[in-house]
Parts: C-alpha cells; sequence; structure tokens
C-alpha cells in the first residue's frame, strides 16, 4: 500500500474555528485518534476548503467574525457534493435555542464550548461510523438496483422473443382443429382445446409481464376519453361471460351514467383481471357481484366474490409484482401474478385509488376508483 493510498483510507475531519488554540487542540487529538484533521480560521475558508476537497466530518464553531457556522452549515447543505456531510457543532453558545437552531440547518451534533476531548472522540467516532454505515448501505442499494435493472432487461428480452412461437404454436392449432376436426376424435379435439386455452393463457401472461414493464418504464400512454364505465364493465363482463359457469354473476348497475375520463380498453382489462381473479378463486355455485357506485368525487367499481378470502397480512403486498398468498393451513398458497399489478399500476396512473377488503372464508372484494370529470 502506498502513502497516497493510505493517506485516503483516513478519513478526514475538517476544523473550522477562528480560535487559534481550539485548532491547535482539536487538530492534536484528531491526528492521536488516527484521522486527518483539516484546520481552519473562518467560515468562508472552511466552506471553500469543503468544496474543494469534501471532508468526512466538519467540526464547525459558531461564532466567527464575517459568515458565522450556522451560515456555514446551510451553505454546505445547499450543495449537492457536500450536503451528506455530517457537521457537529462545537460553541460557547449553550441555549437550547442555540442548540435548536444547529439541528435546525442540518447539525447532526452539538457540543457546549469548553469541551472534554473524550466526548469530542467519541462524537466523532460515532458520527464516521454512522456515515460509513450509510455509504455501505447506499452502495448496497445501487448494486441491487443494477442487479434488478439487469434481470428486468434480460426478462423483458426473453419474453418479447416467446411471442413468436407462441403466435405460431397457436396458428397451427388453430389450422389442426379446423383441418383435422373431422378426423380426430372427441378426446383428441378435446386435447386440441385445451392446448389452445393454454397457449392463449400464456400469451396473457406475456403479455401482462411487458404491461407491467411499460408501466413501470412510464412507456403506455393513456388514450384518455370521455366514456361510461357502465358500458366498459358491461362490455368486459360479455366478454369473460363463457368462463361464469355454474357461479351466479350479478351487475349492479346505477341509476345515472357513470363518467370517467379514461382509457377505456385499459380500464376493461383492470375489470377483467378482477373477474378472472373471481372467477378463479369462486367455486362452483358461489356468487360474484360487480357494481358501480357513484360517488361525490369518484367512480368506484368493485367485485366481490364468495372465495376463501385474502388473509390480512397479505392485503397490502397482493398488488405487488408475483405476490404469493397463502390462506389457511388447508389452503394451497396461489401466485397473483402480474395482472394485480398492472391493475394498481394502471389505475393509479388514472389518478384513482385501488384496494381489496376480505374476511377470511368469506370471500374478498377488490375495488378502484377513477375521479369524476369536472363540471
Amino acid at each position: 500500500m502506498t502513502a497516497e493510498t493510505a493517506r485516503t483510507d483516513v478519513a478526514s475531519v475538517l476544523i473550522v474555528d477562528d480560535n487559534p488554540v481550539n485548532l491547535q487542540v482539536l487538530t492534536g487529538m484528531l491526528r492521536q485518534a488516527g484521522w486527518r484533521p483539516r484546520p481552519v480560521t473562518g467560515g468562508r475558508l472552511g466552506l471553500q476548503a469543503a468544496r474543494n476537497e469534501p471532508p468526512d466530518l466538519i467540526l464547525l464553531d459558531v461564532n466567527m467574525p464575517g459568515m458565522n457556522g450556522y451560515e456555514v452549515c446551510e451553505q454546505l447543505k445547499a450543495d449537492a457534493r457536500l450536503a451528506d456531510i455530517p457537521v457537529i457543532f462545537v460553541s460557547a453558545l449553550g441555549e437550547m435555542l442555540d442548540k435548536m437552531r444547529g439541528f435546525q440547518v442540518g447539525g447532526v451534533d452539538y457540543i457546549t464550548k469548553p469541551f472534554q476531548l473524550d466526548e469530542v472522540k467519541a462524537r466523532v467516532s460515532a458520527h464516521l461510523e454512522l456515515r460509513r454505515q450509510r455509504r455501505e448501505l447506499q452502495a448496497s442499494y445501487d448494486k441491487l438496483r443494477e442487479s434488478e435493472r439487469l434481470r428486468d432487461s434480460l426478462v423483458h428480452m426473453i419474453v418479447h422473443d416467446l411471442r413468436s412461437p407462441l403466435a405460431a404454436i397457436s396458428a397451427y392449432l388453430e389450422l389442426l382443429k379446423e383441418e383435422a376436426k373431422e378426423k380426430l376424435g372427441t378426446e383428441t379435439q378435446e386435447d386440441v382445446a385445451n392446448a389452445m386455452r393454454a397457449t392463449r393463457n400464456m400469451v396473457r401472461m406475456i403479455n401482462g409481464i411487458l404491461d407491467v414493464s411499460k408501466m413501470e418504464a412510464q412507456m403506455m400512454k393513456l388514450d384518455l376519453r370521455e366514456c361510461d364505465l357502465v358500458q366498459v364493465v358491461a362490455q368486459s363482463l360479455e366478454d369473460l361471460g363463457s368462463l361464469v359457469g355454474t357461479r351466479n354473476l350479478a351487475f349492479d348497475r346505477p341509476a345515472e351514467p357513470a363518467r370517467v375520463v379514461a382509457d377505456q380498453e385499459i380500464v376493461s382489462r383492470i375489470v377483467q383481471n378482477f373477474l378472472a381473479n373471481a372467477l378463479r378463486f369462486t367455486p362452483g355455485g358461489g356468487e360474484i357481484r360487480v357494481g358501480i357506485v357513484v360517488e361525490a368525487k369518484h367512480m368506484r367499481v368493485f367485485v366481490a366474490d364468495t372465495g376463501p378470502g385474502v388473509p390480512p397480512d397479505f392485503r397490502d403486498s397482493i398488488f405487488d409484482k408475483f405476490s404469493q398468498v397463502t390462506g389457511s393451513s388447508t389452503d394451497r398458497s396461489r401466485t397473483t401474478g402480474l395482472g394485480l399489478a398492472f391493475c394498481k399500476m394502471a389505475v393509479e396512473a388514472h389518478g384513482g385509488r385501488i384496494g381489496v377488503d376480505s374476511e377470511l372464508g368469506q370471500g374478498s372484494t377488490f375495488w378502484f376508483t377513477l375521479p369524476r370529470p369536472e363540471s
């Protein structure tokens, strides 16, 4: 290790005080403790020294001619390069108001003169350690974010490339269904139909991943137009009507038009996601109720089911990507995939809110609101 490398590994402490005796005493203490002291005799000089070479910590006197310590600290905190440097005030002003002002302008600690060297050393050591830990935490966070970015880019690339072969599989299955249906037995025809449904599900999953990525990157533009939620919801129910089976489905329509300014296609997909979720977890003979409530400033759309319900611990995270919800001990774990994550991003992009009300064993009500147009 060179002398220059060793020097940069040692924490530097800038001491700003117009009293030469204080500077000498603090410099000796810091050097003895293994730190690198940098003494300056005034506020402006201290500010310039910090800008030329940002220190790891600053010991700052308050009463100095020209520019006092409070003013120095305010300018330090206004500079993005210097804002995170911990500032410890060392002052003969010991009143509570003086200390409060020190904290208000951004100081992390306040030592009253005449000071004890052991106290100064202990506080400098504590704040240097805190800063080291913050830096390590920020470095870990930055590394994690970069790893997430690379992972998301890879997933996006793979998923995007999967669309073409899946489209080909779907097309060939359609041809097989039409051209060979006379030659295929009933069981084989059902197998082909199941393969087509599985392929469509995979395409929906891929589109969901790509849509969530677009939402996260703010690349999905909303086509905002005034529309009637009643018509949007009714069309969504009609599109999924064949999947209702033996469940009872009801639509509570408001007496008046439910007009909002929204992207009609996106809102339709939100409703379809809610309804598909309800169909998935509501057993045959159960009830699903879809409704629209006209509120003072919002329109509220809900989908209520009689499924197993969502445990309290999962109600906040259920709209996260790939959230997995575990019910009772006899209930299997089930992932919500990306459908609800897309719904949350889409609703919030419209300026609305989303949530779920649920009780175990008594079903769930998923809801979202959209702002009403101003009169």
